[in-house]
This record gives C-alpha cells, structure tokens and sequence, in this order.
C-alpha cells in the first residue's frame, strides 16, 4: 500500500498508475475468491453437523450420544464445533478485509481521476503559455 502524499503535483499520477489499481483489482478478485471458498467451508461444515444431529437423534441412549464421532478421523462433537468456529471467525475476517480492499481500491480509483484532471488542467496550463510565449 501507498501511503505517500502526492499534493497537487502531476508526479503521482506515475506513482498511482494503471499498474497499482490493477495489482489493487487482483488483490481484490483474491479476496473475494478466499470469501467465496471460506463460504463454502461453512456451507460443508453446517451440512455435516446437520447429518450428524440428524445421526446422534437416531441413537437410543445418552451413552451412545456421547461416544459419537463427527468424521472417521474420530473427532469430536466439541472439536468439530471448535473447526467451525475457526472457520466462522476466518470467514469473518476475510470478508472484512475484501470490505477493506473495496475500499482501498475505490480511494485509489478515485485519486487516479483526480491526478488525471490536475494533469490535464496543467496541460492546458502549460499550451497556454506556450501559446503565449510565441506570440
């Protein structure tokens, strides 16, 4: 991330160029695929302890309950729960850092206009003086 200064000079248009809003775009479509793939951890996660509460509701003693293992490594009821909430809170930081980065991306979009039309009122600037200087 750039944190410099740029002011009302024509130079940071070089600095916060096409190449910095597109490594900004990728580092965006990034985040939004890691979001993407964290929601579909999530989505697994809860259709396994759905098949699991439906499982454990099929046994007939407490004992039995107790005993039950969420996968074949023998994981348990309290280690899955542990797994989704990892998931959960990861899922959560991705998606706030995706927010970030949209963000990011806009301030950056934003300031690349603004350079955009300093440079070209110092164009204009600059051919009206020359213009002048000819004459």
């Amino acid at each position: 991330c750039l944190t410099a200064s740029f002011g009302s000079s024509a130079v940071g248009l070089f600095l916060i160029g096409p190449n910095t809003l597109t490594l900004l775009q990728e580092d965006l479509s990034n985040q939004r695929r890691r979001c993407e793939e964290l929601g579909k951890q999530n989505a697994l996660l809860h259709q396994q302890m759905d098949e699991m509460a439906t499982r454990s509701r099929g046994l007939q003693t407490p004992r039995q309950q107790l005993d039950l293992s969420f996968s074949e490594e023998g994981k348990t009821t309290e280690q899955i729960l542990e797994i989704l909430r990892f998931v959960r809170r990861d899922k959560e930081i991705a998606m706030a850092q995706c927010e970030a980065s949209d963000e990011e991306a806009q301030r950056y979009k934003q300031r690349v206009e603004h350079q955009d039309r300093e440079l070209k009122e110092l164009q204009e600037a600059l051919n009206s003086e020359s213009e002048k200087m000819q004459v």
